[in-house]
C-alpha cells in the first residue's frame, strides 16, 4: 500500500473562532399541545411549554373522584391563552462548527448501514447549502451513491446501496478528477478541475447537509469510523480501509479528522487526531450499536459474560434517524403555583379551544402533586405512579386533539396533528419512521398517554395508565389513609423519598424500571419495608436514566413487542453499558423483590375472576372477615368482569415448568422461601415461559395465569402482590378485594 501524497494548497472553509450550531429544519405543529414537569410540589411552581395554533382556555385542574369523566374535577386556576404555534425540530446529526481545512486533493472514508435507501436525498457526509453553489457532499439518493461538490456531481449507475447493511463509502477529489468507491470498488470517476471550486464558510455535517441555513437531508442509519485524509486514494488504499473494518488505521494512514464514535455517551463527538474538529450531536441520536465489525445477531441474550468492552471486534457506531426528537424546546406559556395545602395525587393542565369548525376540543397534560417540603413528617403510604410506562406508550406525542370525553389510547385509533402526518410518532411499541428500532424516548413531549380519560384500544370502561392508578387513590382516600403520591422518575433522582414510609404502593402498569429504581426498592425491603403491589407485568423493561431528558430502553426478544430489527447485542446500555431487555435477564429479576413474574396478557376484555385456595389465612379474617371460602371467586369490576385481564403475573415456578429447557447461568430461577399463596386465576391459557422465547405459546401446566401473593423474604419486608395490571379496578369496585387489601395495610401497621 502505498502511502497517500499529500498536496500544499489548502482552502479555509470554516472560522473556529465562533462555532455555531445550525438548527434543524422546523415542522409545523397543528393543534394545541404542551408539556410540563411529571412532578412538583405543592407550594411550588410548574411551567407549561405550549405550541398553540388557536386561541385557547387554559386551566390547572386537580383530578377528581369520577375516573373515567370530570364531573368531579376541581378547577384551581383559569386564564386565557393566545395562539402562538411554535415548530419542532426533528433529525438527529453531528455537526462540527470548527470544519477542517480542506487541502486540493483529499479523501472521505467512511461505514455507513442505511434503514432506508429508496426516496429522498440523505446526506453521509458534507459540508454544503442547498442555496449556495459551493460545497461538497456524499448522499445516497434513491438507492444511488451520489458524490457532489464545486458543480459535479458523479453518481453510480445502478442502486448500488444495500439496506440494512454496513458497507464501506469512499470518495476523492483529486487535481483533476473526483472518485467514488463502495464497498471496496470503484463505481465512477469524473475529470474536474479545482478552478472551478467556489468555498463557503459552512459547518461539516455528518449524517445531514444544509437546506437553507437548517440541518436537512438527514440520515436514516448508522455511522462508523468517518475520517478526511489529505491526498488521493488508489485500490490498494481503498481495500485497506475495508479490511479495517473501522476498528484500526491501516497503515500509512494518518488522517486529518477522525470520528471514531468511540464516545458511546453524551452529545459530543470527539476528533480522534487531536486537531480540534469535535462535534456535537443534534437531537441525541443513538449509542451502543457497535460497528461494522460487530455483528449483534450473534451475542447470545443469555450469556451473562459478554460484555461490550470486553469485546474487541464490537466497534463503535452512532445511529441517526430524520424523526428522532426528545425536547420541542417550547417556550413556557403558563407559570402556576401549586397551593401549599394541595393534597397529593394526579393533576392537570387542561387546554379547551374551537377549531376551524366550531368543534371545542381538548388537551390535557397530567402530572403529580407531591406533599410541601415543609410538611413535619411524611405521609406513612407512598404511591408511586408509572409514569415511565406512560411515557414508552406515548406513541403519536402530537396525537390530534379530540372532544372532551372518554377516547381509546392505541395506535390504530390516534393520529398526528398535523396534514402530512409525518411529525415523530416513535415510541417504545413503535419503530422509528424509517425502521429503526426505538432506543430511547424524550421527556420534554407532550404526554397524551396519560390523558386521565384515555381508555385502551376500543375499550369505553377499562383503561391501564392513569385512569387506572386514580382508582388507588380514591380508594386511599375513601379509606382515610394518609399518603403521597410521587413519580417512579422521582424515586430514580431520589431513592431517599422511601425513608420514614410505612408502606410503598406499586400501582397501574409499572412496567419499566431502572437499576436505581430496583436497586431503591430491594434497599428499602430489607430495611424492613413494605411493599403492596397493584400491577402486574411489573419490573418488565430494563430502562436507563443516563442522559437528561432521556429514559433509554432496548426491548428484546421481539415475541415480547421489540422491534424486528433489534438484534441481542444491541441491547447494551446506560451506565456501567449492563445488558438490557427484560429485567429477569439483565440481573434484576422482578421475581427477586416482588415474587411474581410476568406470565401474558390477555386479548380484548378476556378478563377472568380469582379462586380462593388459602381461605384460613389470617388477611381473610383479620381484622375484617373478608367472607370467602377456599373454591370462591372474588375480582371484579364493572358489569361482573373479572380483574385479571390485560396483563398478569406468576411466581417463577410455574414460568420454570411452562420452560423446556433452562440456560445454564439461570439454575436459580424458584420460589424463594416464604411465599405464600392466598388466590389464584385458574386458566388453560398459554403463557410466556421464563425465557420469554415464544409469545402466548408455552403450554402451561399448572393452569394459573395469576396469583395473589403474600411474601415475607428471608432478606427482610413483606410483599403483597395482586398480580393483574386490573388489581386497581378489582380493589375499587369489588368489597371482598377492599377488605383484603384493608386487612393487609392493618398488620403492615396501618389503622
Amino acid at each position: 500500500m502505498r502511502p497517500l501524497i499529500v498536496l500544499s494548497a489548502i482552502y479555509c472553509l470554516a472560522d473556529a473562532t465562533e462555532p455555531s450550531l445550525p438548527r434543524n429544519v422546523a415542522q409545523a405543529v397543528d393543534g394545541v399541545h404542551a408539556y410540563a414537569a411529571h412532578s412538583v410540589r405543592a407550594g411550588g411552581e410548574i411551567g407549561f411549554h405550549v405550541s398553540a395554533s388557536h386561541d385557547y382556555r387554559f386551566s390547572l385542574v386537580r383530578l377528581g373522584t369520577h375516573h373515567l369523566d370530570s364531573s368531579g374535577d376541581e378547577v384551581l386556576f383559569e386564564e386565557s391563552g393566545r395562539a402562538a404555534p411554535h415548530p419542532v425540530h426533528p433529525g438527529s446529526c453531528v455537526v462540527v462548527p470548527n470544519a477542517p481545512e480542506l487541502p486540493v486533493a483529499f479523501t472521505i472514508s467512511l461505514w455507513v448501514r442505511p434503514f432506508r435507501v429508496d426516496g429522498p436525498r440523505q446526506a453521509l457526509i458534507s459540508q454544503s447549502r442547498d442555496d449556495l453553489p459551493g460545497g461538497w457532499g456524499i448522499s445516497i439518493d434513491d438507492g444511488k451513491l451520489v458524490l457532489t461538490g464545486w458543480g459535479v456531481t458523479l453518481a453510480t449507475g445502478d442502486k448500488v446501496v444495500k439496506r440494512r447493511a454496513w458497507q464501506h463509502v469512499a470518495a476523492s477529489f483529486t487535481a483533476d478528477e473526483a472518485v467514488l468507491w463502495h464497498g471496496g470498488r470503484e463505481v465512477a470517476r469524473l475529470p474536474w478541475s479545482p478552478e472551478a471550486r467556489r468555498d463557503h464558510v459552512l459547518p461539516l455535517r455528518l449524517g445531514a447537509s444544509g437546506q437553507g441555513e437548517r440541518n436537512g437531508h438527514f440520515l436514516d442509519g448508522d455511522l462508523a469510523a468517518v475520517m478526511m485524509i489529505a491526498g488521493t486514494a488508489d485500490e490498494a488504499v481503498v481495500r485497506g480501509l475495508v479490511e479495517s473494518e473501522g476498528l484500526a488505521l491501516p497503515e500509512n494512514i494518518a488522517p486529518f479528522a477522525h470520528w471514531t464514535f468511540s464516545e458511546e455517551s453524551g452529545d459530543a463527538v470527539a476528533d480522534a487526531t487531536g486537531n480540534g474538529h469535535d462535534g456535537v450531536i443534534i437531537n441525541r441520536a443513538t449509542w451502543m450499536i457497535g460497528g461494522p465489525s460487530f455483528d449483534a445477531a450473534q451475542v447470545d441474550r443469555f450469556d451473562k459474560d459478554y460484555h461490550p468492552a470486553g469485546d474487541p471486534r464490537r466497534g463503535h457506531g452512532l445511529r441517526l434517524s430524520a424523526d428522532d426528537l426528545y425536547d420541542c424546546e417550547w417556550p413556557v406559556a403558563h407559570r402556576v403555583t401549586i397551593p401549599a395545602g394541595a393534597p397529593s395525587g394526579f393533576y392537570c393542565g387542561r387546554f379547551h379551544y374551537e377549531d376551524d369548525e366550531g368543534t371545542t376540543l381538548e388537551h390535557n397534560y397530567t402530572f403529580v402533586v407531591k406533599s410541601p417540603a415543609a410538611r413535619s413528617e411524611v405521609a406513612p403510604i407512598l404511591v408511586l405512579a408509572a409514569t415511565k410506562t406512560w411515557r414508552a406508550y406515548n406513541w403519536f406525542p402530537f396525537s390530534k386533539n379530540l372532544p372532551h370525553g372518554r377516547h381509546p389510547w392505541g395506535q390504530g385509533n390516534a393520529a398526528n396533528h398535523n396534514p402530512g402526518h409525518t411529525l415523530p410518532a416513535h415510541c417504545l411499541y413503535r419503530d422509528h419512521a424509517a425502521g429503526q428500532p426505538t432506543y430511547q424516548v424524550g421527556l420534554n413531549l407532550p404526554l397524551p398517554a396519560a390523558d386521565p380519560y384515555r381508555t385502551y384500544r376500543g375499550q369505553q370502561l377499562w383503561g391501564q395508565w392513569v385512569a387506572s392508578e386514580r382508582l388507588v387513590h380514591h380508594w386511599l382516600d375513601r379509606h382515610n389513609y394518609d399518603y403521597e403520591v410521587v413519580t417512579d422518575f422521582d424515586l430514580d433522582a431520589d431513592p431517599g423519598v422511601l425513608d420514614g414510609r410505612r408502606t410503598l404502593f406499586i400501582t397501574g402498569h409499572s412496567e419499566y424500571w431502572s437499576d436505581a429504581a430496583y436497586q431503591a426498592v430491594d434497599a428499602y425491603l430489607k430495611g424492613g419495608g413494605n411493599v403492596v403491589v397493584l400491577s402486574a407485568n411489573t419490573m418488565f423493561w430494563r430502562v436507563d436514566m443516563e442522559r437528561p431528558g432521556i429514559m433509554g430502553c432496548r426491548k428484546y426478544p421481539r415475541g415480547m413487542l421489540g422491534s424486528a430489527w433489534t438484534r441481542p447485542g444491541e441491547i447494551y446500555h446506560g451506565p456501567g453499558r449492563a445488558r438490557g431487555g427484560l429485567m429477569r435477564f439483565s440481573g434484576r429479576p422482578a421475581w427477586k423483590v416482588v415474587g411474581l413474574e410476568t406470565a401474558g396478557w390477555g386479548r380484548g376484555m378476556d378478563f377472568l375472576p380469582y379462586t380462593v385456595t388459602n381461605a384460613e389465612h389470617p388477611f381473610f379474617h383479620e381484622p375484617h372477615a373478608v367472607g370467602l371460602e377456599n373454591g370462591d371467586t372474588f375480582g371484579f369490576f364493572g358489569d361482573g368482569i373479572g380483574m385479571v385481564g390485560h396483563e398478569y403475573d406468576v411466581r417463577p415456578s410455574i414460568l420454570v415448568a411452562a420452560t423446556p429447557q433452562m440456560p445454564p447461568g439461570y439454575e436459580d430461577v424458584a420460589d424463594p422461601p416464604g411465599m405464600t399463596v392466598l388466590a389464584a386465576c385458574l386458566s388453560d391459557r398459554k403463557i410466556i415461559d421464563y425465557l420469554a422465547n415464544a409469545n402466548l405459546a408455552a403450554d402451561n401446566p399448572s393452569g394459573v395465569i395469576s396469583e395473589i401473593l403474600y411474601w415475607e423474604r428471608p432478606e427482610g419486608g413483606r410483599v403483597f402482590n395482586i398480580g393483574s395490571v386490573s388489581g386497581p379496578w378489582g380493589l375499587h369496585d369489588d368489597e371482598h378485594v377492599c377488605r383484603l387489601v384493608r386487612n393487609v395495610l392493618h398488620h403492615f401497621g396501618h389503622r
